[in-house]
């Protein structure tokens, strides 16, 4: 790239056209035409004052010569007796009036001499002044490649010198310029690869995701066919067995020949203990059932994207969380507050997977604070379990926070939150793979979520999703 280019790629205007370096650009005419006219002007003038004094000279030394003539003749005739001296003195008159003739003319002759010899130096001069104006124009209009050469030892060459230095200044501050926007340049063009480069990484993520939930989603479907098949027996069979031995207590007590008093306590005690066994069967049986269903929802692929109003998306599944709370535990109640920036508006989701991130989260802020209410560690004062919906706006994305007051997540736990079947909860309680579902779907979503917490004082779940482009704010 040569410093035409140069200048022209650091040049924002478009219509500042360059010439080629190699094409000898058009004379400024205004230029030659004013140095043309004082090249004339100062050579009429000397040719005038030569011609004018040649004119003058000849014409006085004639007048003079005829009237020295003149009375030169008058001697002559008053003094023809005299005779040979006045002959002589006629002759040096003679001869002093050719030299002057011939010296009026030859200063005649000096002035054009000299008016011939200005007009070649003010011709030489107005030539080098009108290359070094061309060069400054040149280098105005942004050609820096072009380069006289004018020779010499005076001011215009000292002109020339200084022309030239600002010409070497002025490709230094191009190409300085020229590396500063191609730095920038570079330095946006990095930004944007990468931005593109995590882009393309959380769609690998995801794209990895989605194959590895469409194989465990295959792998769970078989399962969880294998599994209910069985375990449908055993809590039948367990059920049947529980009411038959309710059957043989009724039948030995309607006994006439009741045992006696020790084997009627041996058979109670193993009667007793039958009956909670089947109870546990019966629980743990129920366990499976719950993770066998937690891994199909797991398995299964998510549904259609759609637009939804994501305050009321929040607000529904959050009421449908509580009541199912509620449902299990009538005496159990919480204040829902809202906090919702209208700003959120519509978003593009999953509108069925979002829903199980919210149930699942809700859900759990209700069993804390639930347990933080009967097992009295409220505090001083009366403790009101509440949980606080909040949503805004920031930036590109969705920032969707739920917070309780409950008893916490404990410090050695927060780490392991979303790791598929890791739980707080007792066993019959939770399956350990409710967060971590949530934490899949968010991810799907290309967002995150993360939890906060304080043990004793609350728990926190901050949860991320893009905003979308053309999302429409919703008064």
């Amino acid at each position: 790239m040569d410093r035409t280019e140069l200048h022209a790629a650091s040049n924002e205007e478009p219509d500042l056209a360059l010439q080629d370096a190699n094409e000898e650009p058009p004379l400024p005419r205004f230029s030659i035409r004013r140095k043309g006219t004082q090249i004339n002007l100062g050579l009429l003038l000397l040719i005038v004052l030569g011609i004018t004094s040649v004119v003058v000279g000849t014409r006085s030394f004639d007048d003079i010569e005829t009237a020295v003539s003149r009375d030169i003749e008058d001697l002559m005739q008053s003094e023809e007796v005299a005779g040979r001296p006045l002959d002589e003195l006629m002759g040096r008159t003679a001869d002093a009036l050719s030299d002057g003739r011939m010296w009026s003319r030859g200063m005649g002759i000096g002035f054009v001499a000299l008016a011939v010899f200005l007009t070649t130096v003010l011709i030489l001069l107005g030539m080098r002044l009108i290359t070094i104006e061309l060069w400054i124009r040149r280098m105005g209009a942004g050609d820096l490649d072009y380069k006289p050469t004018i020779r010499g030892k005076d001011e215009v060459t000292e002109t020339a010198r200084s022309v030239e230095e600002l010409r070497q200044r002025s490709i230094r501050a191009l190409q300085l310029d020229l590396v500063r926007k191609l730095s920038e340049g570079l330095k946006e063009k990095n930004e944007e690869l990468e931005q593109l480069v995590d882009e393309l990484r959380q769609r690998q993520e995801q794209i990895i995701m989605r194959r590895k939930l469409v194989e465990l989603g295959e792998l769970t479907a078989g399962v969880a066919h294998e599994i209910r098949n069985p375990l449908n027996f055993m809590k039948n069979f367990s059920e049947a067995s529980r009411e038959l031995l309710e059957e043989l207590e009724q039948v030995l007590g309607r006994s006439a020949d009741r045992p006696d008093g020790s084997n009627r306590e041996e058979i109670e005690e193993l009667t007793r203990h039958l009956g909670v066994n089947l109870t546990r069967i019966l629980e743990h049986g129920d366990r499976v059932e719950r993770i066998v269903r937690d891994m199909v929802q797991i398995g299964r692929g998510g549904g259609e994207l759609q637009w939804v109003t994501m305050n009321d998306l929040l607000a529904k599944q959050a009421s449908l969380a509580y009541q199912s709370v509620r449902a299990q535990n009538r005496e159990f109640q919480v204040d829902i507050r809202h906090e919702f920036d209208p700003e959120v508006g519509r978003v593009r989701v999953v509108a069925e997977d979002m829903s199980r991130v919210f149930i699942n989260v809700m859900q759990n802020a209700c069993y804390w604070t639930a347990e933080k209410m009967d097992a009295g560690n409220a505090g001083e004062g009366a403790y009101v379990p509440t949980v606080w919906l909040k949503t805004r706006r920031v930036g590109d994305e969705i920032e969707i926070r739920i917070r309780d007051n409950g008893n916490g997540i404990p410090g050695d736990a927060i780490d392991k939150v979303f790791n598929p079947f890791f739980t707080t909860k007792p066993t019959d309680k939770g399956t350990g793979l409710g967060l971590s579902l949530s934490h899949d779907i968010v991810r799907q979503h290309g967002g995150s979520i993360s939890p906060l917490s304080e043990p004793g004082e609350f728990t926190e779940m901050i949860i991320r999703i893009p905003a979308r482009a053309d999302a429409v704010a919703v008064a």
